[in-house]
């Protein structure tokens, strides 16, 4: 992925720019910015900081500070802290965010890690809360995919990244046209895959259920095939996969082609499931 920092920001020039940050590590970069993790010499505690390009749409940018300020979920990231600084002369918005300690979805499933039944549970239970408090702002993340859910110490599964969201709320001038694809082929709902623009939280609940059936598999139901997605239902989990009723119940109403037929939300799911 190329860095819109070339050369890619030094830690020495992060610590310029943010004097009251220590130990500063450069972690893998976006297409959107640059990202560090630090600790605040204030506070003491760890934060996770990213620096978007200058060629970043700033109001896509002001959008996702906007919307981090209202949410209040502990299974998304807690925004400390965003701004403006003049980097190689150039304005760029930050962010600050707490850091999640833990590993990273796709890079467990990399190492040939499944989740177990409690564990994808879990994993649904998390990032449908997630998705409703983004949808109680008015926003669908539009990226729903391992690579942007960490589990953490706790056993929680936080998701993260804000970058490619369609904020509902936005005005005319639409940050995501008709036609316009926006997050990643292999988690996309139908109705995203054939960019409309009227997206609901259940674009993201069907993503949610192409990464539960992985998490539980072992492989992508579809082997990555968007077109094959779009009028295919999800296959049988293999009889080596030990499921329970329920939960298969779950993945299979979250990955329904039509949106009106997948869950309106967290209750209706853990209804199914059965969890409190």
């Amino acid at each position: 992925m190329i860095s819109p920092f070339l050369p890619p920001l030094l830690e020495a020039e992060v610590i310029s720019l943010f004097p009251n940050l220590k130990s500063v590590d450069s972690l893998k970069p976006g297409a959107e910015g640059a990202v560090f993790k630090a600790i605040d010499n204030n506070s003491q505690r760890e934060i996770l900081l990213k620096i978007y390009g200058p060629d970043h749409q700033h109001r896509r940018t002001e959008l996702e500070i906007a919307k981090l300020k209202e949410i209040d979920s502990p299974y998304l990231v807690t925004l400390y802290g965003s701004g403006k600084k003049v980097i190689r002369g150039l304005d760029c918005y930050y962010i600050i965010t707490n850091f999640i300690s833990g590993d990273n979805l796709q890079a467990l499933l990399e190492s040939g890690k499944k989740l177990s039944e409690q564990e994808t549970i879990r994993l649904i239970h998390c990032i449908s809360l997630a998705i409703e408090a983004l949808w109680a702002v008015d926003v669908v993340h539009c990226d729903i995919k391992p690579e942007n859910i960490i589990l953490d110490t706790n056993g929680d599964f936080i998701l993260i990244d804000l970058g490619l969201a369609k904020h509902l709320d936005a005005d005319a001038e639409s940050l995501t046209e008709y036609g316009i694809i926006f997050g990643t082929k292999g988690y996309l709902a139908p109705e995203q895959f054939l960019g409309r623009k009227n997206l609901t939280l259940r674009a993201d609940l069907y993503a949610l259920g192409i990464v539960a059936y992985q998490c539980l598999a072992g492989y992508h139901p579809y082997n990555f095939r968007q077109d094959i997605m779009l009028n295919t239902p999800i296959p049988k989990f293999p009889q080596e996969v030990n499921i329970i009723n329920t939960l298969e119940k779950v993945i299979y109403k979250l990955t329904e082609l039509r949106a009106f037929k997948r869950p309106k939300g967290w209750t209706e799911i853990f209804d199914i499931l059965g969890v409190e």
